[in-house]
């Protein structure tokens, strides 16, 4: 047999209508039955320890509920009436609006700061990421005490006023309903700020060192190239940063408030989140409380909508 007739052969064959699109087609379903195979785990963690819980406090928020021994009854959409009617809702809508926005501004700003900075080696690098290291291996207890300590009314905040002639200023921070709010965030911030600058300077790490020195030679000043340069880059990754410390804010910064001020004086520095705690544990309102973890959960899933679109990649 010739070539020309093997050729010839060998193009009938291709032509054929479905010869070559059967293979590919049993390809792209085994490929898939790999793909779900490899999934399932996955599948299944995810279903068990988020997706399940995450309906359950949709259930228990129907329920009227007093408490671990009693037996829950449904009582339909009651517990969310009974929110809407709650006089400590707006302040704590509003204690928690102030305080995920400043620290949200705070934290991803200066976090990103700091991280270039050390992410440049510089001078003072090392020590500012030994003092950005200190707030994440200290528990929250310990940073607490370390609070109470500096702003109790003999404390080391309104010492150092007296000694500098602003007795004036000196106050009880942590009594005062015009401070109480502005020592959680600070207190939140302090804790977050180190963590986001290490991230920050681990993912800059990575960034060639080119890009920079292009920038230089173009005549940018190390300012132009940290918001111009370098951010545009790495947006993506700061954004998630943002969004890890926006949830922390608005979920679990009860903590500080437990261990501070207890939301008080009155409502002046209570959030959603420990109006949440207070419900559950204090108040023994467990169906009442899932109530206010529903709203925490919606008003979670569009700020992570927001942040994400803000932080898409622009480069």
């Amino acid at each position: 047999m010739s070539s020309n007739t093997v050729l010839a052969t060998s193009s009938e064959m291709s032509s054929q209508p479905g010869s070559t699109k059967t293979p590919g087609r049993v390809g792209r379903r085994r490929n898939g039955l790999f793909t779900v195979l490899f999934a399932a785990p996955a599948l299944a963690w995810f279903s068990l320890f988020l997706l399940v819980p995450l309906l359950g406090v949709f259930w228990l928020s129907t329920q009227d509920w007093s408490g671990l021994l009693a037996s829950p009854s449904f009582n339909g959409l009651d517990n969310y009436r009974t929110l809407l009617d709650d006089p400590s809702l707006a302040s704590a809508l509003r204690n928690t609006a102030v305080q995920v926005v400043v620290e949200l501004v705070i934290v991803t700003a200066g976090g990103y700061m700091l991280g270039y900075y050390i992410a440049l080696r510089g001078r003072l690098s090392g020590l500012v990421l030994t003092l950005g290291l200190v707030p994440i291996l200290t528990s929250a207890s310990a940073r607490a005490l370390m609070f109470v300590g500096v702003l109790q009314p003999q404390g080391l905040l309104n010492g150092l006023l007296r000694a500098v002639g602003l007795d004036a200023l000196a106050q009880p921070w942590l009594g005062s309903p015009s401070t109480t709010l502005g020592v959680i965030i600070a207190v939140d911030i302090w804790g977050a700020l180190g963590f986001t600058a290490v991230m920050v300077s681990a993912r800059l790490a990575n960034l060639s060192g080119e890009v920079r020195e292009a920038a230089r030679l173009d005549g940018a000043s190390e300012w132009t190239i940290m918001w111009r340069v370098a951010l545009p880059i790495i947006t993506p990754f700061v954004g998630a940063l943002a969004i890890l410390h926006f949830m922390w804010a608005l979920m679990a910064s009860a903590q500080n408030v437990l261990l501070l001020t207890n939301g008080g004086p009155g409502t002046s520095s209570m959030n959603l989140a420990y109006m949440m705690y207070e419900a559950a544990f204090i108040t023994n309102q467990l169906g009442y409380s899932q109530a206010i973890g529903v709203l925490l959960i919606v008003l979670g899933i569009a700020g992570m909508a927001i942040i994400r679109a803000l932080s898409k990649d622009r480069t």
